[in-house]
């Protein structure tokens, strides 16, 4: 029985990914109201195991045309390797898409690469 619940996991997550489909936005760099700044660090934080600990050595924020943000930085705190890189999409205060952790580190790199260049691809679902 187990086998055929990896199965049908498998099965979902790849009929999951067929349906998101990618878009190109363009972006720009945006200056950010700090209560927003606010809300988007705490948002980050909690991605980690002592967000009370947390602190950002760099914050960027980006408006796409589609009416999201992004916000691209480096975060560090006790437990981490270092600096970290996250990435943090949102439309208002919903949060599409977030990473802060070092797995992610390449992906987020690269994203935040896209986003100074002034267009993202991101996932629609």
């Amino acid at each position: 029985m187990p086998a055929l619940r990896l199965t049908f996991s498998a099965v979902f997550l790849l009929f999951a990914m067929g349906c998101a489909s990618t878009t190109r936005v363009a972006t720009s760099p945006t200056s950010t109201a700090p209560d927003e700044v606010f809300w988007a660090k705490n948002q980050i934080a909690e991605q980690t195991a002592t967000p009370g600990a947390v602190r950002f050595s760099r914050f960027e924020s980006y408006a796409l045309s589609n009416g999201d943000r992004v916000y691209c930085g480096d975060i560090s705190a006790p437990g981490l390797a270092g600096s970290v890189p996250f990435y943090m999409r949102s439309r208002g205060t919903v949060v599409k898409a977030i990473e802060a952790d070092l797995e992610s580190a390449d992906f987020v790199r690269g994203k935040c690469a896209e986003a100074r260049k002034g267009a993202l691809r991101i996932n629609e679902v």
